[in-house]
């Protein structure tokens, strides 16, 4: 998929992301199968051997396979994205990749953070958690999920690109609805 950014995004993008995680979804190809076309399929924790087939159903099915966290992984297998932690642009790496047709993407959980990456030149953001979410449970405390509305509050006139991100399953999902967001990104949602 050899889209601008500004064309996937604005007439293409299905909304949805599938991440993957090392241990509720550690290999995603049978889940990628479930994605719509012009979704992203966002890497995180997997072994290098599994991502030829992946970015071979990826390219079958017209979604855009972004790496977490190894920008020589991405280059390495051609990406069309590349996904980092906030805690890139919280330690003071405000570099991105050079490749302007990469999407870039960035995990954050403030709005200073939402910010920075916005000033930064990120092309959109997983703001989370929304829900209560069961993985990175050594990063969050229970009951850590803002919610809908001060997801909103907190977004509230951001000019990036906002997906959704934590916890969303589909007894959730149709909260999402009244949110100014792009999409959702989500692991319970698939499976």
């Amino acid at each position: 998929m050899h889209l601008s950014k500004k064309i996937f995004f604005d007439r293409f993008f299905s909304g949805q992301i599938l991440l993957t995680d090392k241990l509720k979804l550690p290999d995603p190809t049978n889940v990628i199968k479930k994605l719509p076309a012009f979704s992203i399929l966002i890497i995180r924790n997997i072994e290098s051997y599994k991502l030829a087939k992946i970015k071979q159903i990826c390219l079958r099915k017209n979604i855009l396979l972004s790496i977490a966290n190894n920008h020589h992984m991405a280059q390495q297998i051609k990406s069309e994205g590349f996904h980092v932690k906030e805690q890139h642009i919280n330690n003071g790496i405000t570099k991105l990749p050079n490749n302007k047709n990469l999407i870039r993407s960035i995990s954050c959980h403030t709005r200073s953070s939402a910010l920075k990456a916005q000033k930064l030149g990120y092309d959109f953001i997983l703001y989370s958690p929304i829900f209560n979410t069961s993985t990175h449970t050594d990063y969050y405390k229970k009951d850590h999920a803002i919610g809908t509305i001060k997801f909103s509050l907190q977004t509230k006139n951001l000019i990036i690109p906002i997906i959704a991100l934590g916890g969303i399953n589909k007894k959730n999902i149709n909260r999402l609805k009244r949110l100014n967001i792009k999409g959702f990104a989500a692991i319970d949602y698939y499976l």
